[in-house]
């Protein structure tokens, strides 16, 4: 397997436990499942350039935002109906989709019980 580099703008992975998230100079952080509330995709343009976040709403009323330039963005979202119910039917299409001038769009929430 070839070295490499990590991306500055971490990495987002899913697992049975839940989110694990790591950031550029960061230790994983793993954040359990049944924390998340929700998620969301938000879209802004910076500069003429479009930038695309996923927003997790943590029960604690904080959030946390992942930059679709992580790793494992992708993947992610594909399997987010796996881990918590979707309210779209393709999170990973609506997120592509999504412009600058909507507003954030709810892809999943927690699932109850």
């Amino acid at each position: 397997m070839a070295y490499r580099e990590p991306n500055d703008l971490g990495s987002i992975a899913l697992s049975d436990e839940g989110l694990a998230v790591t950031t550029s100079g960061s230790p994983e952080v793993l954040v359990p499942w049944d924390e998340i509330d929700s998620v969301a995709v938000d879209v802004t343009e910076i500069m003429g350039e479009v930038h695309r976040a996923v927003v997790f709403d943590h029960v604690s009323g904080e959030f946390f935002e992942i930059s679709d330039r992580a790793d494992g963005w992708e993947e992610a979202i594909e399997h987010l109906g796996d881990h918590m119910a979707l309210l779209v039917d393709a999170p990973l299409e609506v997120c592509r989709e999504a412009r600058p001038d909507a507003e954030p769009i709810e892809l999943a929430r927690r699932r109850k019980g």
